[in-house]
């Protein structure tokens, strides 16, 4: 999609892992990236779109992300043990309710490019003013586009409309190719799920309430 946005001469931001310029995103009509509610404050009343995982599936998904690379069994082992009960385990917990409430802090953000690529996943996006309460998080989403992954479809349909509206081009010409996760050398058990739940209770209530309300 963004080739078209550039060939057409439409103001865009899309970042990932580079720097965050805000003037760029006062001036852009599409802005998407790992910011959280951060553009939010630099824009006039956007049309938002966000697709909720599952959170046992996402944490899952993430951890072998970010183990894939470790060749050792006890290192992954280790790995998996700082994601269920120590330091990574606070960090990345509830994920997606963090980003639903809080805006990556721009200057720390910025402040790490070129220096150090864990430093995202270590202090998950560098989000700040984010809140895990349940009423605070249901009101964040309000008058936003929000969908789960079961009803993936349907918000394809949706936003492809509302980028064709908008800027006459198509945001999804060819067939889904989803990301696949790396093997990793420990094997994620029964119990290991549980704790992934248990972690992510926030999530899984918020997820929960998103499927049953979203649009069909």
């Amino acid at each position: 999609m963004v080739p078209d946005l550039i060939a057409k001469d439409i103001p865009h931001f899309a970042s990932n892992r580079t720097r965050i310029d805000i003037e760029h995103i006062k001036k852009s009509r599409f802005v998407i990236g790992h910011f959280g509610r951060m553009p939010l404050k630099y824009m006039d009343s956007p049309k938002v779109f966000c697709l909720l995982r599952d959170p046992v599936e996402r944490y899952v998904s993430y951890f072998k992300y970010n183990t894939g690379y470790i060749t050792s069994k006890e290192s992954a082992e280790n790995n998996l043990d700082q994601w269920l009960y120590k330091e990574q385990s606070e960090i990345q917990g509830n994920l997606q309710s963090k980003f639903l409430t809080g805006s990556t802090d721009v200057n720390l953000f910025n402040s790490y490019i070129g220096v150090s690529s864990e430093s995202y996943i270590d202090n998950i996006w560098h989000l700040e003013d984010y809140s895990l309460d349940i009423d605070k998080i249901k009101e964040s989403i309000a008058g936003i586009n929000i969908y789960t992954m079961e009803n993936y479809d349907k918000f394809k349909f949706d936003f492809n409309e509302e980028v064709k509206k908008q800027f006459g081009i198509n945001a999804f010409k060819y067939s889904d190719k989803s990301n696949q996760s790396p093997s990793v050398k420990v094997e994620i058990n029964e119990s290991h799920l549980k704790r992934i739940k248990e972690l992510n209770e926030v999530d899984c209530e918020i997820y929960e309430y998103v499927r049953k309300t979203e649009k069909k």
